[in-house]
């Protein structure tokens, strides 16, 4: 219980989370697995628990490197990959928007370089 309770919570240190997603209790890695504090890595190591709401879980989470989304978005069960997907084209989204909002910041001297045009 308190396993549980401790990979839920954020502020949760990433060798804590680490050292709980080799858990025996598949609860606690889905906690991990949901976590936004748990690195890329562990992630990348959960991916491949056998439990498919684990699997489920970080195809969710909005931090799962997108390595891992394109794994498991050729996962054996069909809501895994489409939750990957989402996530990999939510993923796409924002790093388009963080482009998109340089690109307008760096408009200077009322000059637009050829990236900024690309936006505009």
């Amino acid at each position: 219980m308190v396993q549980k309770k401790l990979a839920k919570d954020v502020k949760c240190t990433m060798d804590e989370l680490e050292r709980l997603s080799k858990d025996r209790d598949w609860q606690v890695r889905i906690n991990v697995a949901r976590n936004l504090k748990t690195s890329a890595e562990t992630l990348a190591k959960l991916s491949e628990d056998t439990g498919w709401k684990i699997r489920c879980n970080i195809a969710e989470n909005p931090n799962a490197p997108s390595f891992v989304l394109e794994k498991l978005s050729g996962d054996k069960i069909a809501i895994i990959r489409g939750k990957a997907v989402q996530n990999i084209n939510n993923f796409r989204i924002r790093e388009m928007m963080k482009v998109g909002m340089n690109a307008s910041l760096s408009v200077k001297n009322n000059k637009l370089s050829k990236l900024d045009m690309i936006f505009f």
